[in-house]
């Protein structure tokens, strides 16, 4: 399961959504937030956690200036079921007579789902049920607030490069834990994020190793292909924001 790019979890088994952190956060009047938004963008510049506007300015990509707890339970969840729901997709791209059935309406007012449908009609049903395909997909969670009970917004099937971004955010917060461990005022406000009194370091931080997932995905459908002179197209879109 690869997370959301904007932040990080630590490994806590206690939860606050973003609505309370911001306003949590915004109640602590004295807190002066400047020199660690400066090390923010800093970090991001040297690391590559950057977005475009297309052409040649360059700003930080959308992300938490702190990491957020979440309920571990339901991460560990999220974590095991996502094999299963793999495997349904994949079945789900498989079965021609589905997707025909419940995308066709949809394809009246939506363009780019028509266009894709109407590549996938050129495939021959028999080669779909036997072919390889290699699937990077993410799927996105948020908690019931009343009994934290995991919910499922999407799978995204566009869904690779915000993978790498979300290994960068975990290590930005990571690096702002050991810089700041000292400081009381960072504690304070992580204090008021989880509610918990406890001193947070870097090791709180859940891995997300996204960037070797990735990449070991790819390299693995390439090899599954079994052709010499097969290669990775990567097709990019003008004016591409994303480009790290």
């Amino acid at each position: 399961m690869s997370s959301s790019s904007s932040s990080s979890t630590l490994s806590e088994s206690s939860y606050d959504n973003n609505s309370n952190q911001s306003n949590r956060i915004s109640s602590s009047n004295n807190i002066d937030y400047t020199h660690i938004l400066k090390q923010c963008n800093a970090w991001c510049g040297l690391h590559g956690l950057m977005y475009t506007d297309g052409g040649y300015n360059w700003t930080p990509a959308p992300l938490s200036l702190l990491p957020n707890v979440f309920n571990k339970d339901a991460y560990n969840y999220a974590y095991q079921i996502q094999p299963i729901l793999n495997l349904l997709i994949d079945r789900i791209s498989r079965d021609k007579s589905f997707l025909l059935l419940y995308l066709s309406d949809v394809c009246n007012s939506d363009d780019f789902t028509k266009r894709l449908l109407d590549i996938y009609l050129t495939i021959d049903s028999n080669y779909l049920q036997t072919c390889i395909q290699c699937g990077i997909l993410r799927s996105d969670y948020m908690l019931n607030h009343d009994n934290n009970r995991l919910l499922q917004v999407e799978i995204n099937t566009i869904a690779s490069s915000f993978g790498y971004l979300s290994h960068k955010v975990g290590n930005f917060h990571r690096h702002l834990l050991d810089r700041y461990q000292d400081s009381e005022e960072l504690h304070q406000i992580l204090h008021e994020i989880t509610t918990k009194d406890k001193k947070y370091s870097s090791i709180d931080i859940v891995d997300n190793p996204s960037n070797i997932e990735l990449s070991k995905c790819l390299a693995t459908a390439h090899h599954e292909y079994n052709d010499s002179d097969a290669i990775i197209l990567f097709v990019v879109q003008p004016g591409e924001r994303n480009v790290t």
